[in-house]
């Protein structure tokens, strides 16, 4: 458990805490009233109550704001994991096209036809893994093994410099690595561009 869970499960027991000190205070108050055997007694019984019936309001005040600072905390965390996980799959998705669109040219440079079915088949893919968890969290070599395997490419050759997922990198270096094609052999230049849509 965080720091801030500690914290905020220590707060919350110390306010409920004090609102029932309150109450049976306030309830100590009622019986002395009720019981009194002097007027001077009952007077004072029923003065104090107002002050200890306003901190137990107070209290209670301060669990319910409390307990909506906590949910609003908790949606606000649950937005930012769903911001950089969009963020993530965004980043991972520019990786994987521009290895791949590198990858398919290379395997296919004198053939059009297919390398345009490969091409179509590799962004129908993306799209569809949008929000595919293996596909976000899963290593990058990993990913590429298998969609070298799915559009019926050679399996791909890393070396060192694509050793590491380019996510534990620098963000601006990312599309660059992924971008870098399987070593040994120059980039070729294709006589066709394609658009990732």
């Amino acid at each position: 458990m965080s720091t801030t869970e500690d914290m905020n499960d220590r707060h919350a027991t110390i306010l409920a805490e004090l609102a029932e000190i309150g109450m049976v205070i306030a309830r100590d108050l009622r019986a002395e009233v009720e019981t009194a055997g002097t007027p001077e007694a009952k007077a004072r019984a029923v003065a104090a109550f107002p002050r200890v019936a306003r901190a137990v309001r107070q209290t209670l005040a301060l669990e319910a704001r409390f307990r909506r600072d906590a949910a609003r905390d908790e949606v606000e965390e649950h937005e930012r994991v769903n911001r950089e996980m969009v963020s993530h799959i965004r980043r991972r998705k520019a990786q994987v096209r521009m290895w791949m669109q590198r990858a398919i040219c290379e395997e296919t440079p004198d053939d059009i036809e297919t390398a345009e079915v490969r091409l179509h088949d590799l962004y129908e893919r993306l799209d569809d893994q949008v929000l595919d968890e293996d596909f976000a969290l899963a290593p990058f070599q990993q990913v590429i093994a298998h969609l070298h395997s799915e559009l019926g490419l050679a399996p791909p050759t890393f070396g060192e410099a694509e050793d590491d997922d380019p996510d534990d990198d620098d963000p601006d270096d990312e599309v660059e690595q992924a971008a870098s094609p399987p070593p040994g052999r120059p980039p070729p230049e294709p006589d066709f561009r394609y658009s990732s849509g």
